[in-house]
């Protein structure tokens, strides 16, 4: 595949400085070109392709390949997969998050995985980029959308590789344009990235660009990864593998459908669902039967106000009321495991949804003001009955993604009671 060198032009005075992030670059050199852009959508890598080349001779600017040059193996993990879910039940009319077409007929994408020897991970600016092991090709298929960025930026790439820290392994970048990633994102988007490498994974290295939080650690130590394998690299730092993985959507992000695809769900119930309930229950495997009220009590922001009325309620119907936040990583994924029945406000501990087993039942509670349809892709992504009810009375935070609501416990008995 022939490749295109970033080569000089003239519209810019100097290079973007190494302590603007890569958002706020694009902001910058769109202005500079007067063009309005949204920074977070999908097509960035398109938005900055259209910007040109920079206007300066840099030093260290990579050519910009394929996963499939300069060496590299490109596998493919696992392939498109197309299937119908079961429609949600809108119990009292559609939130807003959800799309008026429908997001019932899901498409996984492709999954690919590049083998790099000898391959260096670079981290510009909390955006993830794998350079052969030259340090001066650029594999954009399994590098961050924002990797058009790397020569406006003032570093020398080349410099940065040569300088890089060895492991003398295999090497995992579990990294991404999120950061910092939240549970959610960490549960479903990142760590089934280890699918691609099947069984063993004792003796692989993970790559991330933050220091691994407590929940991190745990789900690392629970599938064999121990801590002395986890390494955090630095804004503008470089790590180089004997084996270098990266896969394809580190380029796209297509959450949340994308981890509907039956590869990620199938790998996070073996390796950490099933697997922690067999262990929690002496390995016996009980069919599912709690009746589970996930509160939101201990969040900063996103409650239910009337968080107590509703428990109390709902423990007339059968239902413990549990603090996820307040219980350790395996017993939070033991919980979703053992339920038939979940009731709970929208919020990133509900990723542990792709862990419930088959016939458990979503009742998903959404400010009005905000909400995605992630937790109803996991739901029904495993066939499981999913349902919305939608809180009218909030109280604005911050932003959107912080309002505390007031939930009608009369109303909402009496439009989901049917189903609880």
């Amino acid at each position: 595949m022939p490749v295109e060198l970033l080569s000089p032009a003239a519209t810019l005075a100097a290079p973007i400085p190494t302590s603007v992030s890569k958002v706020d670059a694009v902001r910058d050199i769109a202005a500079h070109h007067g063009v309005e852009v949204n920074p977070w959508a999908r097509n960035v890598a398109d938005i900055i392709a259209g910007f040109g080349p920079p206007p300066w001779d840099h030093a260290g600017a990579p050519v910009r390949v394929s996963a499939a040059g300069a060496g590299v193996a490109d596998r493919l993990i696992a392939p498109p997969y197309a299937r119908r879910m079961a429609d949600p039940v809108f119990l009292n009319g559609r939130p807003e998050c959800f799309p008026a077409a429908g997001v019932a007929n899901a498409h996984s994408p492709a999954l690919r995985m590049a083998e790099v020897p000898g391959g260096v991970y670079l981290n510009m600016a909390y955006a993830p980029l794998v350079l052969d092991s030259s340090g001066q090709r650029l594999l954009t298929d399994v590098s961050s959308r924002y990797a058009g960025l790397a020569p406006w930026y003032d570093m020398d790439v080349a410099e940065l590789a040569a300088q890089a820290h060895h492991i003398d392994g295999t090497a995992i970048v579990l990294a991404d344009d999120i950061y910092p990633l939240n549970f959610c994102h960490w549960l479903i988007d990142a760590l089934p990235r280890l699918a691609a490498l099947g069984g063993g994974l004792a003796q692989v290295h993970v790559l991330l660009h933050q220091s691994p939080t407590r929940y991190q650690r745990e789900t690392l130590e629970l599938i064999g990864i121990a801590a002395d394998r986890v390494h955090v690299v630095e804004p503008f730092a470089a790590i180089r593998a004997r084996m270098l993985i990266a896969t394809s959507d580190l380029a796209d992000l297509p959450h949340p459908a994308f981890k509907g695809a039956p590869w990620a769900l199938d790998w996070l119930q073996a390796r950490l669902g099933l697997r922690v309930l067999a262990t929690a229950t002496g390995g016996f495997m009980p069919a599912p039967a709690d009746k589970i009220y996930v509160s939101r009590a201990d969040a900063p922001g996103r409650r239910i106000v009337n968080d107590a009325e509703l428990a109390a309620y709902l423990a007339g119907l059968g239902y413990r009321r549990v603090v996820l936040g307040e219980m350790p990583l395996v017993e939070q994924i033991a919980t979703i495991a053992r339920a038939s029945h979940v009731v709970a406000l929208h919020g990133a501990g509900l990723a542990l949804m792709a862990l419930a087993a088959r016939r458990c039942q979503l009742v998903e509670i959404f400010p009005h003001t905000y909400g995605t349809p992630a937790f109803y892709v996991l739901s029904a992504a495993q066939g499981n009955a999913y349902a919305t009810y939608v809180a009218h009375d909030v109280t604005p935070g911050s932003r959107a993604q912080v309002d505390d609501c007031r939930v009608d416990v009369l109303d909402f008995a009496r439009c989901a009671g049917h189903l609880l």
